[in-house]
């Protein structure tokens, strides 16, 4: 059946603003979604379905069918503020952002600074609250996640980098001396990283401790030249995509879906399915001794 647009009446003060599109005037769909993806385009669609690696949509504009793969999307909402997909990148910068400095930049380019940043973890209508040392009337303010266009933080990234540059170290390292390991079928290089304190010091622990320390510095340097301390959420408007991509790497997911061709064959081998299935065959033994007991 065809309906006619309706602009709802605002029941919710956090209530989404639609994108700046022009309606068509035989448009059957009233409630709608939004799908950004990782550069900051956004689409307006109704969302089919969600499956484990994509989202099947119906484009509102000329109700084609089409789909987007979860690795490219950014986060999905509806009209109402409610969001039905946030991405791991999304989520990991959220949890970035958390309890530091920096300032806003709203969608209508006004800017706030704050001395602390917290964002609800809702999926519906979710708030965010910047507290202001130097505010002497009201030290916390209360926005919807859905005004911010960006968000940067302050100084106190730095300690994000140099928490990411030492283990990057770390791992690097590690991985040099597992090789080595393997190669020479000896504990010798895990050893050698030991450190000597009968002088003259031998072993590689110095090079270990002037390593690790160049790394924190290259880390601090690589996300100054990125700007990694810049994080944009809701676009302005839909073809107008952010000035970076904000997809967030991140080591255990890409270990996780490397060792997939290895680990699904087993998670549905017969062996496994029969062990993760035992709870049922004895929820469904018991309802058939209860059905044989009353009959």
């Amino acid at each position: 059946p065809k309906y006619v647009q309706t602009d709802y009446p605002s029941t919710n003060l956090f209530k989404m603003r639609r994108f700046s599109i022009k309606p068509t005037p035989d448009d059957s769909i009233n409630i709608r979604h939004i799908i950004v993806d990782l550069n900051g385009i956004a689409k307006t669609v109704v969302v089919d379905s969600v499956v484990d690696d994509s989202t099947y949509y119906t484009d509102a504009n000329n109700l084609n069918i089409n789909m987007i793969q979860k690795d490219s999307t950014y986060f999905i909402y509806n009209d109402y503020g409610v969001f039905i997909f946030k991405s791991r990148s999304f989520k990991d910068r959220i949890n970035e952002l958390q309890q530091r400095d920096g300032f806003i930049i709203f969608q209508n380019n006004d800017t706030l600074y704050f001395d602390n940043i917290f964002f609800e973890n809702e999926m519906d209508n979710p708030q965010v609250a910047t507290f202001h040392l130097s505010d002497s009337t009201i030290n916390t303010k209360y926005h919807t996640i859905f005004d911010i266009y960006k968000v940067r933080t302050g100084p106190s990234y730095v300690s994000t980098s140099v928490r990411k540059g030492f283990w990057n170290g770390i791992y690097t390292i590690g991985g040099i001396v597992t090789l080595q390991a393997l190669v020479t079928k000896s504990l010798k290089p895990y050893l050698s990283l030991a450190p000597d304190f009968t002088p003259p010091i031998e072993g590689n622990y110095g090079t270990v401790v002037t390593i690790i320390p160049l790394f924190t510095l290259g880390r601090i340097t690589y996300d100054w030249y990125k700007d990694k301390r810049s994080n944009y959420f809701m676009p302005t408007h839909e073809n107008d995509p952010y000035p970076k991509n904000m997809f967030v790497f991140s080591f255990s997911e890409w270990v996780w879906k490397k060792s997939q061709p290895v680990i699904k064959p087993i998670i549905n081998s017969r062996l496994v399915k029969w062990w993760s299935n035992r709870k049922l065959r004895k929820v469904q033994k018991e309802a058939a001794k209860r059905k044989s007991a009353s009959d």
